[in-house]
């Protein structure tokens, strides 16, 4: 028997899937990730990602790390990484 030492390799999610799929959860409590343009007005408060509560049309965080979201709702299995573009 041969067995291989290779590490396993990592599957990669884009940012967009990785978007659609916090989206999808946070539609329950109503929120959701938008990204803001590096050219828009409010892009040094809000940072690539901020959070809306849409219910109240409310910012509720900036700066929000979409990869560290991912894991911490468990979305992003440990096998997976966000591909960087």
């Amino acid at each position: 028997m041969h067995e291989s030492t290779t590490a396993p390799q990592k599957v990669q999610v884009s940012e967009r899937a990785l978007l659609a799929r916090i989206n999808r959860r946070l539609d329950k409590e109503r929120e959701l990730i938008r990204k803001c343009r590096p050219d828009a007005r409010g892009y040094a408060t809000l940072g690539d990602y901020h959070r809306i509560d849409w219910s109240l049309n409310a910012v509720i965080d900036t700066h929000v790390d979409l990869e560290n979201l991912a894991r911490d709702m468990d979305l992003l299995k440990p096998w997976e990484v966000l591909a960087r573009e």
